[in-house]
């Protein structure tokens, strides 16, 4: 167990020294960190550093000599003696005390990571206690994907224990929560702002639908079983996901839209969204809009511009020709041409003799309400037909 969890959790946060060296000399696991990471602690505490002339560059405790380097971190060290143009005048100062070095191989035991080295920590400091319980639930989330043959997703596992938190907000502070992704051996720090715990909130209590069941769905949770795979270098993404990284760095949701679209209209196999999952990430992106601006959009325009769009497209006989359409409104949308958005769509309305929706004249100056008609627009305007497996 001790070698599997090394090799599997352990290496995720370090590497290259103790058990962890492919040329350990020492058989036994636990006497070799005790060795290396425990000893130099006792002997630290036991000597005296009055005279002493470094500091500990992660907690200020003085030390005789700079022996301990960052080097053995992924992510965050590197080779003191290899890569000396990494320090400021190729001169390195940071090094640590034995009892930081012992905490930090403790980095691993705070991520909850998956089996593809993806990791993520929430820290919630406001308390042990908090912290403890809040990545708790993040455990307890991925537990369950393993339990149900889901895609274990760190992300995906915070979502889950995010909305949790929603619940029982008087408990947990939503606001500025610190939260530390692992990925391909790198950290990203991403911070919740209030107005981004505001837009998830909104997200998780507005209802999107209820199903035949009458288990009731909103936006958030109704997009739990969309992804993509091969997207952007990925075997499979979560639309759940992908919204979610980008709300976290207060990115707007307009690349993810169009690209979403635009694999729908194509009728790309990759695709398991349905364009009602693409609308629900319109209404998401509309609240992101209205949060972080003075956006005056309303709910009610956007339902009914995707009533316009779905009006229009069953004037087509020829699903070629609708798709066509979506196809050349969103590559306008793109591009921002407003002008030529506007002449394929006076084209596709004066071609069925249908009067043209109001809103997208009145919208033409706000470029960013005219980009989520648009949206929701083309979402109406794409056929929901869903091919049975057979045929797929």
């Amino acid at each position: 167990m001790a070698k599997t969890l090394s090799y599997v959790v352990i290496n995720n946060a370090w590497s290259g020294i103790s058990f962890l060296n492919p040329q350990a000399k020492t058989a036994d696991l636990y006497q070799d960190y005790e060795d290396t990471f425990v000893k130099p602690v006792i002997e630290y505490l036991k000597a005296d550093h009055q005279k002493d002339v470094y500091q500990c560059a992660a907690c200020g405790r003085p030390l005789k000599k700079q022996e301990y380097s960052y080097s053995f971190l992924n992510g965050l060290g590197y080779d003191v003696n290899r890569k000396t143009s990494n320090a400021w005048l190729f001169n390195n100062d940071q090094f640590m005390c034995p009892i930081c070095r012992l905490m930090y191989t403790a980095v691993s035991a705070g991520f909850n990571y998956n089996m593809q080295h993806q990791g993520i920590f929430i820290n919630q400091n406001q308390d042990i206690a908090t912290l403890i319980s809040v990545n708790g639930k993040v455990l307890t989330e991925l537990e369950r994907a393993v339990e149900r043959k889901q895609l274990v997703s760190p992300w995906r596992a915070f979502a889950q224990s995010f909305q949790e938190m929603f619940v029982d907000s008087s408990k947990y502070s939503l606001a500025d929560i610190q939260v530390i992704n692992y990925q391909d051996g790198q950290y990203s720090f991403n911070l919740v702002t209030k107005r981004i715990a505001n837009v998830l909130k909104k997200a998780n209590d507005k209802q999107a639908f209820v199903s035949s069941s009458g288990q009731v769905f909103t936006l958030l949770s109704a997009l739990n079983s969309a992804y993509i795979k091969n997207f952007r270098g990925q075997s499979s993404a979560s639309l759940y996901e992908e919204m979610l990284k980008r709300l976290l760095i207060s990115m707007n949701l307009n690349s993810l839209i169009s690209d979403t679209l635009q694999l729908k209209i194509v009728r790309n196999p990759d695709l398991h969204i349905n364009v009602y999952q693409i609308y629900n990430l319109i209404q998401i992106n509309l609240l992101y809009f209205k949060e972080m601006s003075d956006l005056a959009l309303t709910d009610e325009e956007l339902k009914k511009m995707r009533g316009s769009g779905k009006n229009l497209g069953e004037g087509y006989d020829n699903e070629n020709k609708r798709q066509s359409l979506a196809y050349q409104l969103l590559q306008a949308l793109k591009t921002q041409n407003n002008d030529q958005f506007m002449n394929l769509l006076l084209n596709a309305y004066l071609y069925q003799k249908k009067l043209v929706p109001k809103n997208f004249i009145r919208k033409m100056s706000s470029q960013e309400e005219f980009n989520q008609l648009g949206y929701a627009f083309i979402a109406g305007l794409i056929p929901n037909i869903e091919k049975p497996k057979e045929e797929k």
